[in-house]
């Protein structure tokens, strides 16, 4: 309680922030609870027990422990400021938190489903000029690596009927092509939620830094997946700007379902990458 009255206090002393809101978060070990705002969402937060994952506007919060003390989450969105309350609870009665003001009008509440596209026009024309000139520039050379047999078969995770994993792996033109693998064995539908990837200290052992994760975005996605039907295979290519890995660090891919338990994850090593061939 007094680190949470601490946190508020130091924020009153902040001038630029002119609004503040408090709410409280319940996670749970299996089903993390997605914040989503109006703008970039940037947080900060103090217990080793859960992680917290930036993605645009959207903020995820993951317990790495069940039953984790509870703590304080500090998220500024533009000159808003959110100071919530984060505990734990084996089974949260809340999954979504929508904080955009126009959900919070039509609903009165933070459970909206409703989820609003916080780009200007200006910067969706943009963005699709951009995937356009990308697009054109990846395409033949993810068209060449879809002609080619499965090269990687021990970067995997399988669960839950759900495998996903690495198939090929190519550098092109100053470019890393990851080519992934999500096969439904299931029944049921998996909805993808997002697929994060990023780079992290290799050895458990070293404590959380500033530098310890770098999420890492694509610069272009060959057939996106976001719905992989039952008993069917899909195969999206990442492309990445060319990067640099070593013995200390490790590339880690990890995808969530849409609302629900089946999340998997893997590595690629520094190894991995050095054995990357060009594509021809």
């Amino acid at each position: 309680m007094k680190v949470i009255l601490g946190l508020i206090f130091c924020l009153n002393s902040l001038i630029s922030i002119s609004q503040i809101k408090i709410d409280t978060i319940e996670v749970g070990f299996y089903k993390p609870p997605m914040l989503i705002f109006d703008g970039d969402a940037k947080s900060t937060y103090g217990n080793e027990d859960i992680e917290v994952l930036e993605i645009g506007n959207k903020i995820v919060i993951k317990a790495l422990k069940e039953g984790f003390e509870e703590t304080n989450l500090y998220v500024e969105v533009g000159t808003v400021a959110h100071v919530f309350i984060v505990r734990y609870a084996h089974s949260p009665k809340q999954h979504l938190y929508n904080y955009q003001k126009s959900a919070l009008i039509s609903s009165a509440g933070t459970s909206s489903q409703n989820v609003v596209n916080v780009k200007t026009q200006m910067e969706v024309r943009k963005d699709s000029l951009q995937k356009d000139s990308i697009a054109t520039m990846h395409d033949e050379n993810c068209r060449l690596i879809n002609s080619k047999g499965q090269a990687i078969f021990d970067r995997a995770e399988s669960k839950y009927k759900i495998m996903f994993l690495t198939t090929n792996m190519y550098v092109k033109d100053s470019h890393f092509y990851i080519k992934l693998g999500i096969q439904n064995g299931s029944e049921i539908d998996y909805r993808i939620q997002f697929i994060r990837t990023e780079i992290r200290n290799a050895s458990n052992r070293m404590k959380a830094t500033s530098e310890q994760k770098v999420q890492l975005i694509p610069s272009y996605i060959n057939n996106p997946a976001t719905n992989v039907k039952a008993n069917t295979f899909s195969t999206p290519i990442l492309v990445f700007e060319e990067f640099v890995l070593d013995k200390n660090r490790k590339f880690h891919i990890e995808m969530w379902e849409q609302s629900g338990d089946r999340i998997l994850q893997f590595d690629i090593t520094y190894q991995d990458i050095l054995k990357i061939k060009e594509l021809r």
